[in-house]
């Protein structure tokens, strides 16, 4: 169709009398007519009909000369595919989509890009075919706990064989070749196995079934199985065998089973052996080469040195004993092996504890705690309550034990 030359006018736009009818030329119809129309036989008055209209006219006039030539900057147009968008960041932003550039900083390419920031994964998988296990993982077994989980391999056995899966820690010199610093496998589907390429310096505990090792040096070791080293030095050193070529120094040292050492180096004043005590000196009277004590027994059956001391009643046979522990700072809970004066020469029957501070405080919660005894000694704990605030000295238990 073509665009009409005739313009558009506004009809009875004028508010007058009519000449002849002399009324208003328009007159709104009644409700019913706007409700129903006019019915066959019905004549509009010439108000009335003034009043259509001029309603629809002036309408027309105002839609042909206002609105539409307005509707380009109100209404997007389909050829120009969302170009004539007048905010085209607002508009990604109602629905929730990112431009190019904004997807550049949020994504890294899949085949190969740099990161800006920190990279959260749950899982990355490494495997090396579609039978094998590889990957790293986060567990999160409570709120407060995250586990870094390193899971490789399903084929456990011997280091060295072809079939055996494992994990190595390797190290590239300039000018020289690869190898391996640290390897990890497992032996079976319970246990597992470490070697490390030279040296291990350990500041706290070191627990193991079995150490063989040229030379350690530890603050304290405890082997389950066999300790075999060529020099051992220890604070402190549990061991059901211990097998050392050259020397052992150790501030305790505690071997349930056999000790095979070159030489032995005991810094405090007394040794257990075999549920025996061995001593380099009592009372200031020192042993001899062989070590042989030579003392004079006093006829009262009681003995007490600084802070250590036995009482033994001769008529009953039962013997009352104390002595204390070393000093603990804050939160150090590590058992703590105390020996009483003497052996118990049938058995302990009770140990009671005691709490020592360093010094006059008001801010040390703590308390000891025995763990076991037997006749020879017996095993604390300092266990600590509220927070480092509450804390300005060490302690140490004081234990009190009767036995027969």
């Amino acid at each position: 169709m073509a665009v009409p030359i005739t313009p558009i006018e506004i009809w009875a736009e004028g508010d007058v009398i009519l000449p002849n009818t002399q009324e208003p030329n328009k007159n709104r119809p009644i409700n019913d007519l706007w409700n129903k129309g006019w019915d066959w036989g019905e004549k509009p008055s010439v108000e009335e009909f003034n009043y259509v209209l001029n309603m629809i006219s002036a309408w027309a006039k105002y839609i042909t000369e206002e609105q539409i030539p307005n509707l380009d900057s109100r209404f997007l147009r389909q050829a120009l595919n969302l170009s004539d968008l007048s905010n085209k960041a607002t508009a990604r932003t109602n629905l929730e989509v990112f431009s190019k550039d904004e997807s550049d900083q949020r994504f890294v390419n899949l085949t190969g890009d740099t990161m800006t920031g920190t990279l959260s994964v749950p899982m990355i998988d490494l495997q090396g075919s579609s039978s094998d296990v590889a990957y790293i993982t986060t567990t999160k077994p409570t709120d407060d706990q995250t586990f870094l989980d390193f899971v490789v391999g399903d084929n456990p056995g011997n280091v060295g064989d072809a079939t055996i899966d494992s994990m190595r820690f390797r190290f590239s010199p300039t000018g020289s070749n690869i190898f391996t610093m640290l390897e990890l496998n497992a032996l079976n589907n319970t246990a597992a196995l470490a070697r490390l390429t030279g040296n291990m310096v350990v500041s706290g505990s070191v627990q193991a079934a079995s150490i063989n090792a040229p030379s350690g040096s530890f603050t304290n070791l405890s082997v389950s199985n066999t300790a075999t080293v060529g020099t051992l030095q220890s604070t402190t050193t549990r061991a059901t065998n211990i097998v050392a070529s050259n020397n052992v120094n150790t501030q305790s040292l505690d071997v349930t089973a056999g000790a095979q050492i070159g030489s032995l180096n005991v810094v405090n004043n007394n040794a257990v052996v075999a549920g025996r005590n061995i001593v380099r000196s009592i009372n200031g009277v020192t042993a001899d080469s062989n070590g042989n004590v030579g003392l004079t027994i006093a006829t009262t059956n009681a003995g007490v040195s600084g802070n250590t001391g036995w009482w033994r009643d001769n008529n009953t046979g039962i013997i009352f004993q104390w002595t204390c522990g070393s000093y603990r700072g804050y939160n150090n809970e590590q058992y703590e092996t105390i020996y009483f004066p003497i052996a118990f020469p049938n058995a302990c029957l009770s140990v009671n504890t005691g709490t020592q501070y360093a010094a006059e405080t008001i801010k040390t919660d703590c308390w000891g705690a025995v763990a076991g005894f037997n006749s020879q000694y017996a095993r604390v704990q300092m266990q600590w309550a509220g927070d480092q605030g509450a804390w300005e000295t060490g302690a140490r238990c004081m234990i009190f034990a009767m036995g027969y």
